[in-house]
């Protein structure tokens, strides 16, 4: 005879304990299963554990699509805050692994959850002042990025392309002003052979 040293966990999103008192679940069962109960409420009670969730399921979409980690901006963290999510956490699950998918940039946005999860557009309505401040936020970063480019092209520019004179020009570290051509991928001169 072997014996098995073996632990069950088990999970249901009806009510075991009132099936088995109906005849509808068997009462032996229920009893052996039910050791230890934790009852654990929908999502949509308890919108306060996105803010752990959402980074968790983020962070497991990457590993999954051997991707880079993506954040998510405020204004789409906002409208998963609003959806009730009938689906529960597996719903939220994938739709952070779609949204993951869709995105090209490195933050995820509310554009981009509602093409993942089209249901998410009735919540959307909610949170549009918060999109709006979005709106701003990404009509700022544009704007630096712009500024960002400018910068770098004109300082390459007076150097032909010479990184390290420009970088002097600009009094600001070589590995600075490389990361910032990098950034906006600008070419720039090799430096000469020694």
């Amino acid at each position: 005879m072997q014996h098995a040293d073996v632990r069950i966990v088990a999970a249901s999103n009806v009510d075991l304990r009132e099936l088995s008192q109906r005849g509808e679940f068997r009462s032996d069962l229920f009893f052996r299963l039910d050791v230890l109960h934790v009852h654990l409420p929908p999502l949509r009670e308890r919108p306060e554990d996105l803010d752990l969730l959402v980074p968790h399921l983020l962070l497991s979409a990457a590993r999954a699509t051997t991707g880079q980690p993506k954040d998510i901006s405020d204004d789409a963290l906002a409208l998963l805050r609003s959806f009730d999510w009938p689906g529960n956490v597996r719903e939220l699950e994938h739709t952070l692994l779609r949204a993951h998918l869709i995105s090209t940039d490195e933050c995820i946005d509310v554009d981009a959850l509602l093409a993942s999860a089209p249901a998410l557009a009735n919540a959307s309505a909610q949170v549009q002042p918060a999109r709006d401040l979005a709106s701003l936020r990404e009509a700022k970063r544009s704007a630096v990025c712009d500024v960002e480019r400018r910068f770098v092209e004109e300082a390459l520019a007076m150097t032909n392309g010479n990184i390290s004179e420009a970088a002097r020009l600009c009094d600001m570290q070589r590995a600075s002003l490389s990361k910032l051509a990098k950034k906006h991928a600008i070419a720039v001169r090799a430096p000469p052979a020694r």
